[in-house]
């Protein structure tokens, strides 16, 4: 009985990883646009926000919430623009941003800060 379980479990988390992988690669297909793109954006921002006010240099600069909000929607609407469809189902399948992403996260966060720490 539990050797049956098993064996279904395994076929289960199997499927669902297939089922991940086909969606990854439909996904790497279409472009970033409507519902997909505004959360992409969201996501982005919100990450931002998070790690952007647990920085140190948060308080020890006196970087203020606002700043840090106009940064974080500033960087991810230019990340989502910059960004291919390829270059997110990279990340899910990774986790990790390719080199040319990076580099492209660096200049856009550049942008970003001045704007937002002229605010």
């Amino acid at each position: 009985m539990n050797r049956t379980l098993i064996i279904a479990g395994i076929f289960t988390a199997v499927g669902q990883r297939q089922g991940q992988e086909q969606e990854i690669e439909k996904f790497s297909k279409a472009a970033l646009t409507g519902k997909k793109r505004g959360v992409t954006i969201e996501m982005i921002k919100a990450y931002c926000i998070e790690t952007s006010r647990q920085h140190p240099l948060h308080s020890k600069m006196g970087i203020t919430d606002k700043q840090i909000d106009s940064y974080c929607v500033c960087s991810a609407k230019m990340m989502v623009n910059s960004l291919s469809p390829k270059e997110v189902a990279h990340f899910f399948k990774s986790g990790e941003w390719t080199a040319s992403t990076q580099r492209k996260s660096v200049k856009i966060r550049q942008s970003c800060m001045i704007s937002a720490l002229r605010k």
